[in-house]
């Protein structure tokens, strides 16, 4: 196996799940940040870019907890269902008990954490912001 495929893995967990920068990924694994750079774009494996990686994880983080509460809805319904018919089970009191405490934690985590950008890559927001300098600048064609 090449060092590639030994660190690639672990540096695209470091960039896409825990946010480092490619600078500090190459010295934690000792390559190079050009090395880091080219397994950033390259989509070897058809999962997309490190970056598009990032972006559809920021995305999917963001509707989390909307998406627990629709579950813990779905279950209190049908905890309500039980009990009318009086068939009331404590697990699923449990359950309903841990989706919304999970649920709420996300939601105050969005709440400290609010996404700065949309699905955009970082090429995407240079270039924003490149056409909002020329914009301002006066460049604009």
């Amino acid at each position: 196996m090449s060092k590639r495929d030994d660190l690639e893995p672990q540096a695209r967990e470091l960039y896409v799940i825990h946010g480092l920068s490619k600078r500090d990924i190459a010295a934690r694994l000792g390559v190079s940040e050009r090395s880091v750079h080219n397994w950033s774009k390259d989509d070897k494996d058809g999962k997309g870019t490190w970056d598009t990686q990032k972006a559809a994880l920021t995305s999917s983080a963001d509707t989390f907890h909307a998406e627990l509460m629709s579950l813990g809805a779905d279950v209190a319904r049908k905890l309500k269902d039980d009990l009318l018919d009086g068939r009331l089970d404590k697990n699923q009191v449990a359950t309903l008990d841990r989706i919304v405490k999970t649920a709420l934690n996300a939601w105050k985590y969005q709440q400290k954490n609010p996404p700065t950008r949309g699905l955009a890559t970082p090429e995407q927001r240079r270039a924003e912001l490149n056409e909002r300098i020329r914009e301002r600048l006066g460049l604009k064609a």
